[in-house]
């Protein structure tokens, strides 16, 4: 698909200004890296091409996959330095890349982790794969910061709203899941209560205005391995009518789907990545310290050419004062993580 030098151009100087620079500049307060109309260049391109997406994306290994980043701009950069990155210099011509959801919220750079995602999936279409999470939906960010961030750190409010629902028309075209070498399954919740087949999925219609109105959906974004591997499907702590999955279901879904693993995001999880189902799930959450209450590493999971899995993980580290990354939101009290693992 053609895209113009000038999208190219915005994208480039996005990924240069936010990731690639050895030291990224930090975020302005209010936001004046881009017009509107640039930033809206950028988000209708990246409609276009995530609509030509799957909704279950096909990828061929190898493969780098990363969980929840919630607005942390520090530990995408973080990441992509530690265990190079999707850039010339990096290991784009050799890896794809997904990302699990929950690009925003909570974090303090939401709009800056959603421009650098865009912008990379501009610049390398074939190998960037942005798979929706539970919060790119409209009424969990004028919840949890998004909203909010985007009304107070543009020009004016109006301005803001119209950025925020461009931003939204995006999010409504994103894939659901991924299915990497037809081994690896990707989503970010999970399988849910009625899920059977992965090529269900793609009977799915965008845009998806409003995940939680179909049950299908909200289950692929919003459920959880059961709590104390109880067995079967049970109600989730969550609510809002949510539910877990147990080892036995994951098991099920495996063998049936002739899958050997699932990989999902959604959970906190204090060493950055945790198995369920005797490993054939793994959750992965790639921010740290998580509402800067959780003291949570970071984790994205690397699978080679031969479907070996290795983790790769970034320590928390307690920010200095002049390092505020998350924000202080109403509802902003995080879902506690299980207890660290010590495998």
């Amino acid at each position: 698909q053609y895209v113009s030098n000038t999208i190219i151009d915005i994208a480039t100087r996005v990924t240069n200004e936010f990731v690639f620079s050895t030291e990224p500049s930090a975020p302005e307060c209010p936001f004046k890296f881009l017009t509107p109309k640039e930033i809206k260049l950028i988000c209708n391109q990246t409609t276009q091409l995530v609509s030509n997406d799957d909704m279950v994306c096909k990828i061929e290994l190898p493969v780098k996959i990363f969980g929840d980043i919630h607005g942390q701009l520090n530990d995408l950069h973080e990441l992509f330095f530690a265990f190079s990155g999707p850039h010339e210099a990096g290991d784009i011509r050799l890896n794809s890349y997904v990302f699990l959801g929950d690009f925003v919220d909570r974090g303090a750079y939401s709009i800056e982790v959603t421009l650098v995602l865009f912008s990379l999936k501009i610049l390398y279409p074939k190998r960037i794969f942005l798979i929706r999470g539970n919060h790119e939906d409209r009424e969990i960010q004028a919840a949890y910061g998004f909203k909010n961030d985007c009304l107070s750190r543009f020009e004016n409010q109006t301005i803001g709203a119209e950025l925020w629902e461009i931003f939204n028309q995006t999010f409504d075209c994103l894939p659901i899941a991924a299915l990497i070498s037809n081994v690896v399954f990707c989503v970010h919740g999970g399988i849910g209560r009625s899920l059977v087949s992965i090529a269900e999925i793609n009977s799915i219609k965008r845009p998806i205005v409003n995940p939680r109105a179909s049950e299908l959906v909200t289950d692929l974004l919003w459920s959880d391995p059961a709590i104390d591997n109880k067995y079967g499907i049970s109600e989730n702590p969550r609510g809002l009518n949510t539910i877990q999955y147990g080892p036995d279901k994951v098991a099920e879904f495996c063998q049936l789907n002739n899958i050997q693993l699932i990989i999902r995001g959604h959970q906190c999880v204090p060493n950055g990545y945790e198995f369920f189902a005797d490993g054939k799930l793994m959750t992965i959450f790639s921010a740290t310290n998580y509402c800067g209450q959780c003291r949570n590493d970071g984790a994205i999971a690397q699978i080679d050419s031969t479907a070996k899995v290795f983790v790769k993980v970034v320590r928390c580290r307690q920010a200095t004062t002049d390092q505020v990354t998350w924000t202080n939101t109403v509802n902003a009290s995080p879902t506690k993580p299980n207890p660290r693992q010590t495998n």
